[in-house]
């Protein structure tokens, strides 16, 4: 229901409240009770205004497909499967996650810092002075608020990240 209402959102221009748990809750209220496949229904009725709006600006696939991998975790996640965890998906998904976490790390005057996955990689500014290493999966999870700020403070840093973590 969520997914589908971030479908109808993006195509009607409903951002306000955008991300948070009042705006998630009405896309999820609005569409309690339906069947799975009034929600496919739904969710079709959407795709050819939203492939539109991706050619028309691209970051917003990466978001948008950001989004999806992430929530295909979480319900892999809570069905206790792995899914796989490797795939373009999620490398796509961390792409928007670890450019957006180094963006607000720069907006937030903190001090540099660089992440680092197996194929990718992103600084927030010149000379970094701390450096997170993790599998792509990790990190996206990480940044995508999948892990608590515990977990996240016990990753592979070089040097304290502590005003990092908020």
């Amino acid at each position: 229901a969520h997914v589908i209402g971030i479908a109808e959102d993006v195509v009607t221009g409903n951002t306000e409240g955008l991300g948070t748990d009042a705006w998630t809750e009405a896309q999820v209220g609005k569409r309690r009770g339906r069947s799975v496949g009034e929600l496919v229904d739904e969710w079709a009725s959407h795709m050819s205004r939203v492939d539109e709006m991706v050619n028309e600006m691209p970051f917003l696939g990466t978001r948008l497909s950001a989004d999806l991998v992430t929530h295909l975790h979480d319900v892999q996640s809570a069905l206790g499967e792995a899914g796989d965890r490797a795939n373009a998906g999620v490398r796509a998904g961390l792409e928007r996650y670890g450019s957006f976490f180094c963006e607000r790390v720069a907006e937030a005057g903190l001090a540099a810092v660089r992440v680092v996955g197996p194929l990718q990689s992103w600084e927030s500014g010149p000379n970094p002075a701390i450096t997170l290493r993790g599998s792509t999966f990790e990190l996206l999870r990480a940044f995508s608020g999948r892990r608590s700020l515990s977990q996240v403070a016990g990753m592979n840093w070089s040097g304290d990240p502590t005003a990092h973590l908020a």
